[in-house]
C-alpha cells in the first residue's frame, strides 16, 4: 500500500483553520508521520479517523 509510505503530509498549522480536512489511517501510520511541528499534529488530531 504506497499510502502507508506516506510520512509527511502536505499540511502545515494553518490548513487545519477551516477544519475541512478528513484524514483516515492506521493509528500506528498516525504516529509515524512527520509534522511541521507539534502544533501542527494537535490541530489535526480531530481531524484523523482511525481505520482498520
Amino acid at each position: 500500500d504506497p499510502c502507508a509510505k506516506l510520512r509527511k503530509l502536505p499540511l502545515d498549522s494553518n490548513s487545519a483553520l477551516e477544519h475541512k480536512i478528513a484524514i483516515r489511517g492506521e493509528a500506528g501510520w498516525w504516529g509515524c508521520l512527520q509534522w511541521e511541528n507539534e502544533a501542527t499534529q494537535i490541530a489535526f488530531l480531530p481531524c484523523f479517523k482511525t481505520i482498520y
